[in-house]
Order: structure tokens, then sequence, then C-alpha cells
């Protein structure tokens, strides 16, 4: 079933209904008294970290994939570069553990926590990213004709290529 004849369409509605509910959710619980708030969410070395990590990852895998399938390998680097993000800032962040407990400073405190939590951004952003892009680049289904041509094509170069190898 599709609820929207439009990709446009279905694309700006679905980024609605997903700020929307996040802004909900999220402001209701800050008003309930959950502390932070929404700069919590916004760290740009990780946005940053995410993208170009990501963007690398795709690049240097890009020669093992159709072009049909170029939004999926964007979308999995992207959660790739999260979870590489997230490596890298629990490591700082037991690194600054370990370094309280060498200087006698009491381990808990606010910047413990805050190292934590920035450190789980990438995750979010990888996440997003990536199922954005991949609702963004991939061809609709009305397009499945040109998808079918491709992959009809390939296996033909591929049948060639065994054959000459069989000779």
């Amino acid at each position: 079933m599709k609820l929207m004849k439009n990709k446009k369409a279905g694309l700006s509605f679905g980024f609605f209904l997903i700020l929307i509910a996040t802004t909900i959710i999220l402001g209701t619980s800050f008003v309930n008294g959950a502390p932070g708030g929404f700069y919590a969410f916004v760290d740009f070395k990780s946005m940053m970290f995410v993208l170009s990590v990501g963007l690398g990852i795709t690049f240097a895998r890009e020669h093992m994939f159709f072009k049909t399938q170029y939004a999926k390998l964007l979308k999995e680097s992207f959660i790739i570069a999260g979870w590489l993000g997230f490596l890298l800032g629990f490591i700082l962040f037991l690194h600054g553990c370990a370094e309280m407990l060498q200087a006698s400073k009491p381990l808990v405190n606010d910047s413990t926590f805050l190292g934590l939590a920035y450190s789980l951004l990438p995750i979010f952003y990888g996440y997003n990213y990536g199922y954005f892009s991949e609702a963004i680049l991939t061809k609709s289904v009305k397009e499945k004709k040109i998808v079918r041509k491709e992959l009809i094509e390939n296996e033909a170069k591929n049948n060639e290529n065994d054959t000459e190898k069989n000779i």
C-alpha cells in the first residue's frame, strides 16, 4: 500500500512527522523535569565526523556496488561511521576517567557524564543520516524498469566474461 503518490511529498511529510514527534516527545520530557535540553542533541564535531567518514567509506567502496545500490551503500556507511564515532568518543571518555583517577579527583562529576553523552551522539547521527539518505536517494518503484535493465546488462557482461574464461 502506497500512501504518498509523489516521492517529494512523501519525503517532506515523513520528515515533518519525525521532526514534530521528536520535538513533542523531547519538549514534554524537559517540561516534566528531564535534565538537559535540545542543545544536548547538537554536536558539530560529531556531525562532521559522521558525514566525512561516512562519505569516505562510501567512496572507498563504491566500486563494489551497482549504481542502483548506492543509497544502501551510503546508509550502511553512515551507520558504520556513527559506530566508529561512538568508539572514539568512548575511548576518550575512558581516558578522561583514568586521568581523573590518577589525579585523585572525584570520578563522578558533570563533565564525566557529558563526555559519555557526547560519545553516543554519532550513533544517533549515523542512523539518521543513513535512513534519510536512503529515503532521498533510492529510486522510486516506478523506475523499476531501469533497475531491471541495468541488472540484465550487468548479467550479460558477467556471462560474456565467464565464456571468455572458459575458452
